[in-house]
C-alpha cells in the first residue's frame, strides 16, 4: 500500500501552458495527470508586468516538466500573391510558438 504522504511529496511538478480558449483542455490534462503529478496551469501562477517569454523562462526554474498546449485558436491569413488566392487557415497562438 503506498504512503500517500511519501507519494505526495515526490510528485514532479508539472507546469501547464495554453491559449485562453484551450484552458477547459489544460484542466482535463491536468484532472488526469493529478494522481501522479503536481500540476499548475498558467492562469493560477503568471507573472504580472512581465512579458510572457519572462514569465515563461522565470516560471521553468521552478517546475521539473512543462507541458504546452498548441490549439488552433487564431484565424490567419496568407495574402493572395500572384496567381494564388487569399487562404485563411487556423492556427495555434503565436505566443505558444516561439
Amino acid at each position: 500500500m503506498k504512503n500517500s504522504y511519501f507519494a505526495m511529496k515526490n510528485k514532479h511538478s508539472v507546469l501547464i501552458y495554453s491559449s485562453s480558449r484551450s484552458l477547459d483542455i489544460a484542466r482535463d490534462i491536468q484532472k488526469h495527470l493529478e494522481e501522479d503529478f503536481d500540476c499548475t496551469i498558467w492562469e493560477d501562477c503568471f507573472l504580472y508586468n512581465t512579458t510572457f517569454i519572462e514569465s515563461v523562462r522565470a516560471l521553468n526554474k521552478l517546475y521539473d516538466a512543462c507541458i504546452f498546449i498548441g490549439s488552433c485558436d487564431v484565424q490567419s491569413v496568407i495574402k493572395a500573391q500572384n496567381t494564388h488566392p487569399e487562404q485563411i487557415y487556423w492556427a495555434p497562438c503565436d505566443n505558444i510558438i516561439f
